[in-house]
C-alpha cells in the first residue's frame, strides 16, 4: 500500500495485538483498517516498550488541503471528518472499506490530550467512529509521542 500524503511504502507495524500501516521514514502517516479499530476495544494500552514509534522525516511538506485516495481501496478518495472528537484533528476516513488515515504530526498530538468524553445526546464512545479511532490510538502510545525524527 501507498501512503496517501507523500507516497511511500507503507509498512505494517504490530503493536498491542493490532496490525497497523505505517509511513516509516516518510510523513509518519498512519493507517488504521476499521477491523483493527474495532478489536482495539477491548485491549488495554501498550506497555511504553511497546509502543508506537514512526520514524518520521521532517523535511517532508504534506498538503493538508488534498484529498486523499484510500491506500487499502486505491482509487476511492476518503471523506474528510471535521467533526472529530478532538479540536483541530482531521480524520481521512474511506468510505468503502471503513479505514482510517492520520498524518504524523496529527497522530502526534492524541497521546497528549485525554480519551474523550462521549458525546452529547446520549450517544457512548464506542458508537462513534472517530471516538474509537482516538480510543486505539491511546492503546498504542498512551503516554508518549509517536514520530520520531530521522
Amino acid at each position: 500500500m501507498q501512503c496517501p500524503a507523500c507516497g511511500r511504502e507503507l509498512v505494517s507495524k504490530i503493536v498491542n495485538e493490532l496490525a497497523v500501516d505505517v509511513c516509516e521514514g516518510g510523513c509518519g502517516g498512519v493507517w488504521f483498517n476499521w477491523s483493527e479499530v474495532i478489536r482495539s476495544n477491548g485491549l488495554l494500552p501498550s506497555p511504553a516498550e511497546q509502543q508506537l514509534v514512526v520514524a518520521r522525516d521532517e523535511q517532508i511538506v504534506i498538503d493538508h488541503s488534498r484529498r486523499y485516495r484510500c491506500p487499502h481501496c486505491e482509487n476511492i478518495a476518503m471523506s474528510r471528518d471535521f467533526s472529530s472528537v478532538l479540536p483541530d484533528l482531521l480524520l481521512n476516513d474511506c468510505p468503502s472499506c471503513g479505514g482510517f488515515w492520520l498524518n504524523g504530526d496529527e497522530v502526534d498530538e492524541i497521546p497528549h490530550h485525554a480519551i474523550p468524553r462521549p458525546e452529547e445526546g446520549g450517544r457512548q464512545p464506542n458508537e462513534s467512529r472517530a471516538h474509537r479511532v482516538i480510543q486505539a490510538i491511546h492503546r498504542l502510545c498512551p503516554a508518549s509521542c509517536v514520530g520520531g525524527l530521522l
